[in-house]
């Protein structure tokens, strides 16, 4: 029986790059950090940013879902929510910088998903995916299933995700191949599964790594 080939793609920093791609996101995240805990007073918040000084540093999801989750701990007086941050999350789109020279070839990417089953699995929510996706002339239809990283306390990394598409697919889990510019968020978690993994250090050597990884 011949073996399947199930991909699964990362989106911000995969399928595009560059090193000034998330230069806005600490600026425009620190502006927006208080609207991360709306059910707290102004003195809580102030309290908040003075016991923890990592907060001031924390830009990214997973990140900023661990301090929300540590908070949520530290203070149960307050009335602190995980749900809360993925609801702001949700309610913006975060500015990244596209160069076009650094993004996936639309047409191998739509290829491709017409002949594998092809997933998105990011740290982003879908709003911010779409967006995004518009810019780098992709459809949001190409791909089977695209996954957003709810962050769950039990395992905030991508594996739950992996695991559905495993169940969904009713694959073998060396049946799948990852691709990501992480190889912390992206790569890590699908190894310890089973799973293929392969770094993308620039958007532009997709068509090259995969066809590679799928011979």
């Amino acid at each position: 029986m011949k073996k399947r080939q199930i991909i699964i793609f990362d989106f911000d920093g995969t399928l595009y790059s560059g090193k000034d791609m998330f230069l806005r996101i600490p600026e425009f995240v620190n502006q927006n950090k208080r609207k991360m805990l709306p059910n707290i007073t102004d003195e809580q918040y102030a309290q908040i940013v003075k016991e923890n000084p990592t907060w001031a540093d924390a830009w990214y999801g997973n990140d900023l879902a661990k301090h929300v989750y540590m908070f949520k701990d530290k203070y149960p007086e307050m009335n602190i929510s995980i749900k809360d941050f993925l609801d702001w999350e949700a309610s913006c789109i975060e500015p990244v910088t596209i160069n076009k020279n650094e993004t996936v070839d639309p047409i191998f990417l739509k290829d491709l998903c017409k002949k594998y089953p092809v997933y998105i699995v990011s740290n982003s929510l879908s709003n911010h995916i779409k967006f995004y996706m518009k810019e780098l002339n992709i459809s949001y239809s190409w791909f089977k299933g695209v996954y957003s990283n709810k962050f769950m306390l039990k395992d905030m990394t991508k594996k739950p995700y992996y695991t559905k598409i495993i169940e969904r697919e009713k694959c073998k889990p060396n049946e799948v191949y990852v691709f990501g510019d992480s190889n912390k968020s992206d790569i890590v978690p699908a190894k310890d599964l089973g799973m293929n993994g392969f770094e993308i250090p620039s958007a532009t050597m997709i068509p090259e790594i995969v066809t590679n990884a799928l011979k």
